[in-house]
């Protein structure tokens, strides 16, 4: 297992696609070519942060779509749904609320996660982001992500961003400090057809 730790989402992010290019392998899903790293552990200590890596280059448009994934109940075209709703509308469950309720009896709480996968409605999309589990310990929120897969070439700061939000509103609610970010990938992958603009971005990694 790698371990990749930084302060902000941006730093990260360029870390793991150094990680990846330095020593991924290069694999096939379906007909498309990508190069891959698994079972990659990733701590952010400060995920509401920014830095000059995000501010440089971010796709917004990249962002919105994503932020609007992850934060509107709106249905993802091809998908059927969105992380937003699988959050807030599962099967009629608020599991946002639901543990905030939890966290708010006891912030102890070892059952505040939410779930987002729902395997006979994935048959178009299986979500990446499968598990959000939140803890307060040392005085702190943290959350700690399950994703089968991660888009490190073109969206994983997107995905930073967009659980930092989740894990900043949580914190918000419950009156406590935000923690750390920790995320577990299984396959972390850059797609061939990327290469050219993370070239562009971060020539000092080629």
């Amino acid at each position: 297992m790698k371990i990749i730790k930084a302060k902000s989402p941006g730093i990260v992010w360029k870390k793991l696609i150094k990680e990846t290019l330095s020593n991924g392998l290069e694999i096939y899903d379906d007909q498309t070519k990508l190069t891959e790293i698994t079972n990659v552990l990733i701590q952010i200590n400060e995920p509401c942060s920014t830095d000059s890596i995000l501010k440089k280059n971010v796709d917004i448009e990249m962002l919105n779509w994503m932020k609007k994934n992850f934060l509107s109940q709106d249905p993802v075209e091809n998908w059927g749904y969105s992380y937003g709703q699988r959050i807030s509308n599962y099967l009629g469950e608020n599991q946002i609320e639901t543990i905030t309720k939890k966290l708010k009896k006891s912030l102890d709480s070892k059952s505040a996660t939410i779930t987002l996968s729902l395997p006979p409605e994935d048959k178009k999309h299986s979500p990446c982001v499968n598990i959000i589990d939140f803890k307060y310990r040392n005085n702190q929120l943290n959350a700690t992500v399950f994703m089968r897969s991660q888009d490190v070439g073109k969206k994983a700061y997107a995905d930073y961003i967009c659980l930092g939000i989740i894990l900043d509103n949580l914190a918000n609610d419950i009156n406590v400090k935000v923690g750390e970010l920790i995320i577990h990938v299984a396959s972390l992958h850059i797609y061939e057809g990327d290469l050219n603009d993370l070239k562009t971005k971060f020539p000092d990694l080629f």
